[in-house]
């Protein structure tokens, strides 16, 4: 565009800004209603072309447009001609959205391990009653899983710039007496600059898109879920991303007694470092980490500190444009509270107060069949055990899960599903505990 037609549509807009201005003082010279009515329509049409001129700007379709990050002066526009050169000249802050989801979960178990158990809405397989222990035939109605989140982006010199925060209701407190309410609980709360995340998510040795599609907001025995707070930086490599972390430290001990132990002690992150790869047949990811469990209880005597070290293969893989198989496979003596809720412990203490670290490995294969554009299942079974010669009577030895599930999406946003689960434990002294459960849940987002 020329600098004279340039400067001509600057005119053109000046006067349509102009005219808006001084029509308090026309309108006590017009005769009445008709002409002001028409100079509102005027008005509103104006307000419309801006509107048009905005969205335009914020996709712009001419891949020549140069940039001036200098200007920050929007180009002239007139109501009846729009000509777009530069849209980087156009200043943009901060564009903020609000989502989140409600979810109703119908949940029927034949055992539970007794009131306000938070396993009767998620499924935690470590913690499930033993045989001939827990409550019978427990029918649980819950609003708890819905959601909020509000999201925050921008485009600056550094890069994408953002920040998201998400809440749920399976926090503590609560009852079902007369107002069914929960505490609120931090999900996710992190920024975003370039490669750099800061704040609380899931963790880097969590491949999310290998989880599986599930009714319940618990977790298959094999599968990885832990979100916590991390430091953490992506880089492009060949075709994937290389990903390094610093993430939060908790150690978890089962003490010589059976005890469980989180005693609080940590000095040293835990150290991840992930490669991941998308192509045409799905995706995949390579996971390492290194952590250090460490208890310093003067009181009681217990000084140690141990390194330890695990590893996982997980991602998607797709067959045809119907089905595709999530995997997880993980192992390591430092897996610990990672794997399954904490249902393993990272390590345990002798008589001595010192830390012997416990292998453990798992896995999970989920299945994902579309039948049609309305209707999908899933066939997800896990498996985790633990391999310690040396662990106490009362420690999880192994525990395995089965869920099958019927997913129906009338329309976009909305699932409307069926599932059922069968969960099985075995201590180190033998003892076992099974579920059987039903899981009906609606869930529109928005």
């Amino acid at each position: 565009m020329s600098r004279t037609r340039g400067a001509a549509l600057r005119r053109a807009a000046l006067a349509a800004v102009l005219g808006v201005a001084v029509a308090p003082d026309l309108a006590a010279e017009l005769n009445a209603t008709a002409e002001l009515a028409a100079l509102k329509a005027e008005i509103a049409r104006l307000s419309a072309r801006v509107a048009e001129l905005e969205e335009r700007l914020a996709t712009p379709a001419d891949a020549d447009a140069t940039t001036d990050s200098a200007t920050t002066t929007a180009p002239p526009a007139t109501a009846d001609a729009i000509e777009v050169t530069d849209a980087a000249m156009i200043p943009r802050g901060p564009r903020v959205s609000v989502g989140g989801r409600v979810k109703l979960d119908v949940v029927f178990s034949d055992t539970s391990r007794g009131r306000g158990a938070i396993g009767d809405t998620l499924l935690a397989p470590g913690a499930i009653a033993l045989d001939a222990t827990g409550e019978s035939d427990q029918l649980d109605w819950s609003a708890r899983a819905s959601r909020l989140w509000l999201k925050s982006w921008q485009t600056t010199p550094w890069g994408d710039a953002g920040a998201y925060l998400e809440l749920d209701l399976l926090g503590s407190g609560g009852d079902q007496r007369v107002s069914n309410g929960y505490g609120a609980r931090l999900r996710h709360g992190y920024g975003e600059l370039g490669g750099l995340l800061f704040g609380q998510t899931y963790s880097t040795f969590v491949d999310v898109g290998a989880l599986p599609e599930l009714n319940d907001d618990g977790i298959s025995a094999g599968s990885l879920n832990v979100r916590q707070p991390l430091l953490r930086y992506q880089h492009v490599l060949g075709a994937g991303t290389v990903q390094l972390a610093f993430e939060a430290p908790e150690t978890t001990l089962t003490a010589a007694d059976g005890t469980r132990l989180s005693p609080d002690d940590d000095r040293l992150p835990d150290v991840m470092l992930r490669y991941q790869r998308d192509d045409a047949f799905g995706q995949w990811s390579l996971a390492t980490m290194v952590r250090e469990l460490r208890i310093d209880d003067a009181a009681g005597g217990a000084r140690d500190s141990a390194v330890g070290a695990a590893a996982s293969l997980s991602g998607m893989l797709r067959f045809g444009v119907r089905d595709g198989l999530r995997f997880t496979a993980v192992g390591g003596n430092a897996v610990g509270r990672y794997l399954a809720f904490n249902a393993f412990d990272g390590g345990r203490l002798d008589a001595n107060g010192n830390i012997t670290l416990t292998p453990m490995a798992g896995g999970m294969l989920s299945w994902q069949h579309l039948w049609d554009e309305h209707w999908r299942s899933n066939l997800t079974a896990g498996y985790a055990w633990a391999d310690d010669d040396g662990a106490h009577a009362s420690a999880n030895a192994s525990l395995y899960t089965v869920h099958a599930n019927l997913l129906w999406s009338p329309v976009a946003h909305t699932t409307l599903g069926l599932e059922w689960i069968h969960a099985y434990r075995r201590l180190v002294d033998g003892r076992t505990g099974s579920l059987q459960r039903l899981q009906f849940s609606a869930v529109h987002k928005f």
